[in-house]
């Protein structure tokens, strides 16, 4: 089992949980928007654990309000979360998975994307970019 730990919770509060399992687990701090952690964040996982069986693109987060009044370095900030940290993480353990000739991959969404509600209708997060990475 490995898990990259979201800021809001303690490192290591995962453990406990994969011992329960009877599985080992391997947090490791990424910053999902850094190509470098990334690439780091997978090499480890491999050198540790043998190899990546799923990824499970699940970070996320919309800025709310109407597109006309969204700084650009919110839309920046948004897209770099939602878009660009999907595709390195698809990039690099994908590139794992063509190796050992399998792997499976998980994208999470919220069903704001389709429906949209109040102000996030204005924006649409780009969620459904996952698509296109698989195809």
């Amino acid at each position: 089992m490995h898990l990259t730990n979201s800021d809001d919770l303690p490192v290591g509060s995962e453990n406990s949980a994969a011992e329960a399992t009877g599985q080992r687990c391997l947090p490791v701090p990424t910053d999902v928007k850094n190509e470098e952690q990334v690439i780091r964040l997978v090499q480890r996982t491999v050198d540790e654990l043998g190899r990546i069986d799923i990824l499970v693109n699940n970070a996320g987060g919309a800025r709310l309000g109407p597109l006309s009044s969204l700084p650009t370095k919110a839309w920046d900030a948004s897209f770099q979360l939602n878009v660009r940290s999907a595709y390195l993480c698809t990039r690099e353990a994908g590139r794992h998975f063509v190796e050992q000739r399998g792997g499976a991959i998980v994208n999470v969404s919220s069903d704001g994307v389709s429906t949209g509600s109040g102000v996030v209708r204005t924006m649409r997060r780009p969620r459904p970019r996952c698509r296109c990475l698989l195809e």
